[in-house]
C-alpha cells in the first residue's frame, strides 16, 4: 500500500459516518486522506480566504456569491486556502476531486447564496467549471506529476432519474477539466429508483453500499 499523505489542513482518514456494508471489513482499515465538508460547493474549495471579496461578496463568473462556507453560504467565516489544499492533495499520486457536487442544489437554501437570485442551472455549471478548473491549476502548480479524477454527478433528482440536463452538465464539466495536463472525468450511470436501491434510507439523496461501489467501479474503470 502506498503511504498515507500528511495533511497541513486537517483532513481525515476516515469518514465520521459511512454506510455499513457487508465487505466492508476488507476495507475498513484502509486509510485515505480526505478534506470534505457537509453542504459546501466548489467555490469553498477554490479561493485564498476571503480575498477579493468586498462588503461580503465577490464575483464569480459574473455571479455574485456571499463570502461564507455552508448550505445557503452562511455557516461559517474561517478561510479556506486554495493553496493550503493544494498543497496536500499535490502530495499524492492520485487526488479526486468532488467538489461541485452541491452547487447546482442551491434552490434547498432558496438560492441563499446568490442573495435569492435565482440562477439557471447552466449558470451554475459555468462557475463550477471555473472553479475545478482553479483547484486543478492550484494543485499541478504544486505538482504537475498529480493525477486528478473529477467525479461526474450522480442525479439528486425526483426518483433519481438521470435527466438530460444531468447527462448536459457531466458532459460540460468533462469537456472543460479533461483539456487540463493529467486530469480525468470519470462518467457513470446511476439506476433510478425503478432500476434497484442505489440511494440510502438514512440519508437520502446519497448513494447506498451498491451505489458507492458502482462509485468506485467506475473510478477504477476510468
Amino acid at each position: 500500500t502506498l503511504p498515507v499523505v500528511p495533511s497541513q489542513i486537517g483532513a481525515r482518514l476516515y469518514p465520521l459516518q459511512a454506510p455499513r456494508c457487508d465487505d466492508s471489513q476488507y476495507f475498513e482499515y484502509l486509510h485515505t486522506t480526505r478534506y470534505a465538508k457537509i453542504g459546501w460547493s466548489s467555490w469553498d474549495f477554490a479561493f485564498e480566504g476571503w480575498k477579493d471579496c468586498k462588503r461580503g461578496w465577490r464575483d464569480v463568473f459574473g455571479l455574485k456569491i456571499r463570502c461564507q462556507h455552508g448550505p445557503g453560504c452562511l455557516f461559517g467565516r474561517d478561510p479556506v486556502y486554495v493553496s493550503q489544499i493544494a498543497k496536500d492533495a499535490s502530495g499524492s499520486n492520485i487526488t479526486l476531486l468532488a467538489t461541485w457536487y452541491n452547487d447546482d442544489q442551491q434552490w434547498s437554501t432558496q438560492f441563499k447564496c446568490f442573495g435569492g437570485a435565482k440562477k439557471d442551472s447552466l449558470n451554475i455549471v459555468a462557475v463550477s467549471i471555473t472553479m475545478l478548473l482553479q483547484l486543478i491549476r492550484a494543485i499541478h502548480e504544486k505538482n504537475p506529476n498529480t493525477l486528478i479524477v473529477v467525479m461526474g454527478k450522480y442525479p439528486q433528482t425526483y426518483r433519481h432519474i438521470t435527466y438530460p440536463f444531468v447527462v448536459r452538465h457531466n458532459h460540460l464539466v468533462k469537456e472543460a477539466v479533461e483539456k487540463e495536463p493529467r486530469t480525468l472525468f470519470v462518467d457513470f450511470y446511476m439506476p433510478n429508483v425503478d432500476e434497484g436501491t442505489f440511494y440510502q434510507i438514512a440519508h437520502r439523496g446519497y448513494p447506498n453500499c451498491r451505489g458507492s461501489k458502482l462509485l468506485a467501479q467506475a473510478v477504477v474503470d476510468g
